[in-house]
């Protein structure tokens, strides 16, 4: 009875293993007919009434040497604006110049009608990039604008020849192609109602529509063209002052090649201090020999200390004339000792 029970439980599992890949294999044979029998996508798009690539300009040394920016003024025309952005269905590529390959591409940037009509793209190159993907300054290579792909059953598209501009310190150069454009641009019907560009005190500039416009469709912009802002934030350039003492030095050096100069040589020598520092010692002992033999004379006499210390500054200034004392210490010595005389005078 067992093993009859055991062939009736695997005959059943083999059964329904059976049926579950029987279902498995009908569903994807129903997926594969529903597949087959769908209609196409449908693209709500169609080709423009009008494509044009106005003009193309590629400038040099924007941001640094060797790097490079195109500038493109486009024309994309359609009697009625699709419901999609520009942004979504358009491409501004430079191609190479020995092959039909993109090196690199932009889409429009949308700021009125949609990004159609006449509007502006910008393809930025570094320094690196403009080597390492072969862009070649002066060469043949087509600015292209171009449906996208994933949004047209068949791509419109339209090349146009570059004006090589300026290969380096194109950055004025840039900015003026900007401006330019933006004259181009306000009086055009898609635009009615907008200005890009104004007369200031310092000649054409943009606008705050303007700004807002090209600043977005052209990053680093205004590191790359800042004078055509009504405002720009620059680095200041700074030149560090050196300071310098000749009258010091030659207080200090008056004496050299002499006797005297020879004496102090031969103390720093002994004592292994800095010259300075021997000759400073020097003066500063005789200076206090001196109080001392003056505070001792005049002991008896009637404000005799402060008699005695007057000849102090007199020898501080001789020693610094003689360039014993730097003249920088004997400042500093100068104005302690008023300052210890006013104390002096306020309490008396």
């Amino acid at each position: 009875m067992k093993r009859r029970a055991r062939r009736i439980l695997r005959g059943e599992l083999a059964i329904t293993v059976a049926m579950n890949a029987a279902s498995v294999l009908f569903w994807l044979a129903v997926l594969v007919v529903f597949k087959s029998f769908a209609p196409s996508p449908v693209y709500a798009i169609t080709a423009p009434d009008n494509l044009l690539v106005v003009s193309a300009q590629c400038f040099g040394g924007l941001l640094e040497v060797g790097d490079i920016g195109c500038l493109t003024h486009y024309d994309i025309d359609y009697a009625s604006v699709p419901t999609e952005l520009a942004s979504d269905t358009y491409l501004n590529s430079l191609i190479s110049s020995s092959t039909t390959d993109i090196i690199r591409s932009s889409n429009p940037y949308v700021f009125v009608n949609s990004g159609y009509g006449n509007g502006v793209v910008n393809i930025y190159f570094a320094d690196v990039d403009a080597g390492a993907l072969g862009v070649t300054w002066n060469a043949a290579h087509p600015m292209r604008l171009a449906g996208n792909p994933s949004v047209f059953p068949s791509v419109p598209q339209i090349n146009g020849a570059i004006t090589w501009v300026a290969q380096t310190n194109g950055g004025a150069s840039f900015g003026n192609a900007v401006l330019a454009l933006g004259a181009d641009l306000e009086v055009e019907a898609e635009w009615a109602g907008v200005d890009l560009v104004e007369t200031s005190g310092t000649g054409t500039v943009l606008t705050a529509q303007g700004e807002d416009y090209f600043v977005n469709a052209i990053p680093n912009l205004r590191s790359i063209a800042p004078d055509i802002f009504s405002s720009a934030i620059l680095t200041p350039q700074f030149t560090e002052r050196e300071f310098t003492a000749p009258y010091a030095d030659a207080l200090e050096t008056q004496f050299d090649d002499t006797a005297l100069s020879s004496t102090f040589d031969g103390l720093t020598a002994f004592s292994g201090a800095p010259e300075v520092m021997v000759r400073s010692s020097v003066a500063f002992v005789l200076i206090l020999a001196v109080w001392a033999m003056t505070t001792a004379y005049m002991q008896r006499t009637p404000n005799g200390q402060v008699i005695a210390i007057m000849p102090v500054p007199v020898l501080i200034a001789g020693c610094t004339l003689l360039g014993w004392i730097p003249l920088q210490a004997a400042g500093l010595i100068g104005f302690i000792m008023l300052f210890v005389i006013a104390i002096y005078f306020v309490r008396r």
